[in-house]
């Protein structure tokens, strides 16, 4: 098996970053999307992570044991799934300036 040319981030995806992804229309570009990320996303209602919600003043928050609290920007991203992990590459392989 031969393997295809790749870039590779040296550190982990960020808050910060996937939030880019967000509010650069990432979960309305059906050409970030898979055919099988299409049909999940259709799934589903949300177009965020799922233990992600936007307070009244449009701050997004983390969900968690402890309930809400300010996203971290500067943490890794976690809880995406494997359709969101493949549509934030294909558009983070789209921006340049990414990494």
């Amino acid at each position: 098996m031969e393997l295809s040319s790749f870039r590779i981030a040296l550190q982990p995806v960020t808050n910060g970053q996937y939030l880019a992804f967000m509010m650069d229309d990432g979960y309305r570009s059906a050409s970030l999307w898979s055919e099988a990320g299409l049909a999940w996303l259709d799934e589903r209602s949300r177009r965020h992570p799922e233990y992600w919600r936007q307070d009244g003043d449009g701050n997004w928050q983390l969900i968690g044991i402890n309930g809400a609290s300010d996203l971290p920007r500067d943490e890794p991203v976690s809880g995406i799934s494997q359709h969101e992990a493949q549509a934030f590459a294909n558009w983070a392989a789209a921006t340049d300036d990414l990494y």
